[in-house]
């Protein structure tokens, strides 16, 4: 018995290993299928300019792209991503260099963390509704982004989503929108104007730091916590008005805004906040 065992070990270990996410080629593109029998792009060789990625390989529909699996492409300048695909994984695109403009399919339900981070040329974007989930410096380090266009669905800005854009002037915040967070609009020098949401409850530390040229800002009722540092070093800065519902404030929150009047409630808790750390404010008329 014990010889047999010893045999069988033998013919397992003589077996070819089976590969595990093993990869295929089709075209230009690589791919691995994934458990449900669909196909996750996790390379791309090809040179074209406009790219339309297929929504299909080899019979087996795109519903991934893979981590890193574009990266550092220095063709592509037009991308149109393809109706059925699910999920984009971190840093599936970041430092496309040439990519100027971007299509994302309706249906597509989650982001990874820096996607398309350092793509220099990109300047605007739309995402589709339905997105379950973004990640955090999405499109960090793009600095000839203007315009971004957001869904109303979406429940919270990610940190560091548009950190060091110095070039953005337009954000359509979500109707739905949640939560700010942290670094989200970091150096992004440009931005003159932010309509915040009546949903927002959270706006998170260093979220609009460096926004020079902010000039005033409308914080609503219901935003319960304004992060440290959120608003430093905004030059521009003329006049913020607090909501009563505020319950705290983190240090230096307006800091290095020389002419910056904060418009509070009488007795609220962002009163007291701007007597202690002594910036000049008013209350508003009840």
């Amino acid at each position: 018995m014990k010889k047999l065992m010893i045999a069988l070990l033998c013919l397992l270990l003589a077996l070819p290993a089976l590969a595990e996410d093993e990869e295929f080629t089709s075209g230009d593109y690589a791919y691995v299928l994934l458990e449900d029998g669909t196909a996750q792009i996790t390379d791309y060789e090809g040179e074209d300019v406009a790219l339309e990625v297929p929504a299909a390989l080899d019979g087996h529909a795109v519903t991934s792209i893979g981590r890193k699996a574009f990266m550092h492409n220095r063709t592509i300048v037009r991308l149109t991503l393809p109706e059925g695909l699910k999920s984009i994984e971190q840093n599936a695109f970041s430092a496309c260099s040439a990519l100027v403009e971007l299509t994302l399919p309706d249906g597509l339900e989650s982001i990874g963390n820096t996607a398309f981070e350092g793509c220099k040329s990109l300047t605007q974007v739309a995402l589709p509704a339905g997105l379950a989930s973004v990640g955090d410096g999405l499109f960090n380090k793009c600095p000839a982004l203007t315009q971004v266009f957001l869904p109303d669905d979406l429940a919270e800005i990610s940190s560091g989503m548009f950190a060091d854009c110095p070039s953005l002037t337009q954000v359509a915040l979500p109707a739905d929108l949640t939560r700010i967070g942290g670094g989200a609009f970091f150096n992004c020098a440009s931005l003159t104007q932010i309509d915040l949401p009546a949903s927002l409850t959270a706006i998170d530390r260093l979220a609009f730091r460096n926004c020079t040229s902010l000039t005033k800002v409308d914080v609503p009722e219901g935003v319960t916590s304004l992060g440290e540092v959120a608003f430093l070093n905004c030059a521009g800065l003329n006049e913020v008005t607090l909501p009563d519902s505020l319950t705290e404030i983190g240090v230096k929150a307006f800091d290095d805004c020389p002419n910056v009047k904060v418009i509070v409630g009488s007795g609220s808790y962002a009163e007291q906040y701007c007597r202690e750390s002594g910036y000049n404010y008013e209350c508003r008329e009840k």
